[in-house]
């Protein structure tokens, strides 16, 4: 057997054996709680883009809509002066 398993057979008084087994605390700068942090800052970051690119694009919706009505505004103004071209030809064409 090896050393250490003979030393986890030999008799440990309790307070050595939470000496044994304790957590070793570790101050890794590279480790999860950090990385969980960055991941954490690339997401909120991701989220602000995602919502302003929202907003530009339904600001940009808006703009079209208002032009889009305003095209068809023009367009039905256009339709009086059509008919009254149409009524002018028809005279033009019973003077011939």
């Amino acid at each position: 057997m090896n050393s250490y398993e003979d030393s986890l057979r030999e008799p440990v008084h309790w307070s050595q054996a939470c000496l044994r087994f304790r957590p070793r605390a570790t101050a890794d700068p590279g480790g999860l709680a950090s990385r969980t942090q960055d991941s954490a800052k690339e997401i909120e970051e991701l989220i602000i883009q995602l919502q302003n690119g929202a907003q530009e694009s339904l600001d940009k919706i808006q703009v079209s809509r208002e032009k889009s009505t305003q095209n068809a505004d023009n367009a039905r103004s256009l339709i009086p002066l059509f008919n009254d071209i149409r009524e002018q030809m028809g005279y033009v064409q019973d003077m011939n």
